[in-house]
């Protein structure tokens, strides 16, 4: 929903689906050129309003609960395609529990395994490769 960016000198509160808020105290002062980003920056203590900020936490909160989403990330999330090679589709196809926890993943931690096989240059690492991604998935993590 947010994050909280330290830094020397000033503080950002990063809120990942800003764009969707209504920004109702005109906090919002960093972020405008990102899809989805909004971002309050504060250089002084003096600047937080612990009470508007809290507001948008919890306006973050709803949107995230009610799984709110602008009709341009919903389209960008449900094309997103991945071309599962075909020796892992084989070997998912013969573990059952491995398939399953596979098809579990986000998107993300899908393709993270798929290009670690896919970027590899000789036969050697990508068996190599193609084992740890085995390894992985019957072991139930996300990564490898």
């Amino acid at each position: 929903m947010m994050g909280l960016w330290g830094f020397k000198n000033h503080v950002s509160f990063v809120f990942y689906r800003g764009a969707e808020m209504s920004d109702k105290h005109k906090l919002f002062n960093y972020g405008f050129d990102n899809a989805h980003n909004r971002v309050i920056k504060f250089t002084s203590r003096k600047e937080v309003n612990g009470k508007k900020l809290a507001d948008y936490i919890k306006e973050a909160v709803k949107i995230d609960a009610a799984g709110k989403m602008s009709l341009k990330r919903s389209v960008e999330i449900s094309s997103r395609k991945l071309d599962v090679p075909a020796d892992l589709k084989t070997w998912l196809s013969k573990n059952k529990k491995a398939k399953t926890h596979f098809d579990s993943l986000a998107f993300t931690y899908k393709k993270e395994m798929v290009l670690l096989l896919n970027t590899a240059k000789q036969e050697e690492t990508r068996k190599r490769r193609m084992k740890k991604v085995q390894q992985s998935l019957l072991a139930g993590n996300k990564t490898i």
